[in-house]
């Protein structure tokens, strides 16, 4: 795994983007996270995700298009890891289902009105 794991530091955001699309996965093993926009970015370029179970990460990942494990439970990261990594199908269908998720969920056309919802209602 160590031949295929890079840690890129401060990325400008095209920079982001390149690398978002040359990549596998996206692994975020936050011992405390809040949104995770990342994830979404992630998820927008076709990208399954293996992240930790905390903060607003729980609210965006489920097991349709990624994989989620206790903070600190590297036993459990690394499961996630090898199935994505050994079940291709699984991969794929996952892939798929994160662009059709953030696409479903994320779309600014569908958020901006619910936020003014929200808003309306304060």
């Amino acid at each position: 795994l160590q031949d295929f794991t890079f840690f890129k530091g401060n990325l400008t955001p095209d920079q982001v983007v390149e690398n978002l699309f040359s990549s596998y996965l996206l692994i975020l093993p936050s011992k405390n996270e809040g949104f995770g926009v990342v994830l979404l970015e992630a998820m927008a370029s076709g990208l399954p995700c293996i992240a930790s179970k905390t903060g607003g990460i729980v609210e965006i990942i489920n097991s349709n298009i990624g994989c989620l494990f206790d903070v600190d439970n590297t036993d459990q990261l690394t499961e996630c890891i090898e199935n994505l990594i050994r079940d291709e199908e699984k991969y794929q269908q996952l892939s798929s289902n994160c662009q059709l998720y953030v696409r479903e969920y994320y779309d600014w056309e569908k958020i901006v009105p619910r936020m003014i919802d929200v808003f309306n209602n304060l």
